[in-house]
């Protein structure tokens, strides 16, 4: 048996007077969170109705203003339920580490994750890559509270390196984050075009496992400090 969407459950679900019963709240929330990602990764948010929402996913157009008091609210709960997703995992792969080795073993994590991410959540990747090129005009409180965290941990992550005299002092951990999501993000946004020219992709588990290998590579050779252990800490 095929797995329905919430979408699909919803629609199966509602009365002959075409409202959502009272013990379908759950899935009238996630029908209509389900149809909002699809929506707003393709539309943005400006050009998103809460029509063409509440029409895909099959209630009655109120619920979006009960469930999520209007779009705006719909918007920033697509958007809060990822981050808050994403900043737990990332806090718990990028602990201060104690040594290198460690370090490595984290930041190899973290990528891998990362790629995770992008693959099997492009939709709402979109929807946060759209928001940023924007300036954040609508969420700019969940970005705070969210992703922003996610780039703070990873430069708090570098300056653990750096107090341990592991990774290096001279770098500073804002550019060095900057460089990484930048990189990375931008892998994987091009992923089909790299498909086509090159014949590889990032949902391969083959190019998937070199790619994390390479790019925590390069940043890890390049962040690892190369002084002698006597003079590390001490400023040029």
């Amino acid at each position: 048996m095929s797995k329905k969407t919430a979408s699909e459950k919803t629609k199966k679900q509602r009365t002959k007077a075409g409202r959502p019963s009272l013990q379908d709240t759950d899935d009238t929330r996630a029908a209509l969170l389900e149809s909002a990602i699809e929506h707003f990764a393709k539309k943005g948010f400006a050009g998103t109705s809460v029509k063409d929402i509440a029409e895909s996913a099959g209630v009655n157009i109120s619920l979006v203003s009960y469930h999520f008091a209007g779009k705006e609210g719909l918007y920033k709960t697509c958007l809060l339920n990822f981050g808050k997703n994403r900043l737990a995992t990332v806090e718990r792969l990028l602990q201060a580490p104690q040594t290198i080795d460690e370090a490595r073993f984290r930041l190899e994590m973290f990528v891998d994750d990362m790629i995770i991410w992008f693959d099997e959540e492009p939709e709402l990747c979109a929807m946060v890559q759209r928001e940023a090129n924007m300036g954040f005009p609508v969420a700019r409180d969940v970005f705070e509270a969210t992703f922003l965290k996610i780039f703070s941990t990873f430069m708090s992550f570098i300056k653990t390196g750096q107090a341990k005299s592991f990774l290096r002092s001279d770098l500073d951990p804002q550019i060095v984050a900057s460089l990484f999501f930048g990189g990375l993000m931008s892998m994987i946004k091009k992923d089909e075009i790299t498909k086509r020219t090159f014949g590889v992709s990032v949902r391969e588990p083959a190019y998937r496992k070199k790619l994390k290998s390479q790019v925590c590579l390069f940043f890890y050779e390049g962040l690892v400090s190369r002084e002698p252990k006597s003079a590390r800490g001490v400023r040029r």
